[in-house]
């Protein structure tokens, strides 16, 4: 039975400062369709079983969505602040510096709604701009003149986001939005946010479970 890897990201709404952020990002090389993100887990392997039971992917798409409907949309107003005080490493990806980023992740009620997969060491709360190390020293440089010009960068976070790594391709298989409003009682088979391929599959996966 074949295993897919998978990641969770925060959804950001795409305001004027994400798009700076994601700007910086781009000024990199980096194609349009992989933008700014934050992501929580990577690399999560799951496995997609012909028996629909049994596929942890579906049950992954589930407890997402029950979270989501759980979870409310909430501001981290000071992204320049834990971009400046990140450290560039010489991976993918900048790491929060943990003590500083209770605002963002570390206080935030998705954290905690997610102890079913926190233990895992794919548990990695990190934004990612850029996997150069002078890049990154370029985009610190940037966000520490925008702190001390008195514009510090925030962002507000609307949802999670289902990624599939296939091919080194970064495939978006499902968003799942918070709740603004007190959620209907009624829930959606946890499928259907993806949307639907031949057979009722969803579109982009096999239809053989």
């Amino acid at each position: 039975m074949p295993r897919h890897s998978c990641s969770i990201t925060l959804q950001l709404e795409r305001d004027s400062d994400y798009q700076f952020l994601n700007g910086l990002r781009m000024a990199s090389g980096y194609p349009a369709h992989h933008p700014a993100h934050i992501s929580l887990i990577c690399q999560l392997s799951v496995l997609l079983a012909p028996d629909a039971a049994r596929s942890e992917l579906g049950a992954l798409v589930g407890k997402l969505q029950r979270v989501a409907g759980r979870a409310r949309p909430f501001s981290a107003p000071a992204l320049t602040s834990l971009v400046a005080a990140l450290e560039a490493r010489q991976d993918t990806y900048i790491s929060y510096n943990r003590q500083r980023s209770g605002l963002t992740v570390r206080g935030c009620s998705v954290k905690r709604q997610l102890g079913w997969v926190r233990k895992s060491q794919s548990f990695r709360p990190h934004l990612t701009l850029d996997s150069s190390v002078l890049s990154l020293h370029r985009i610190a440089t940037i966000c520490n003149a925008q702190r001390q010009c008195g514009n510090p960068l925030g962002g507000h976070v609307t949802g999670l986001e289902l990624w599939e790594h296939k091919e080194g391709q970064r495939i978006l298989r499902g968003a799942f939005p918070f709740q603004k409003a007190r959620p209907s009682r009624g829930h959606a088979h946890p499928w259907a946010v993806l949307g639907r391929g031949r057979g009722g599959a969803p579109s982009g996966w096999s239809a053989r479970w």
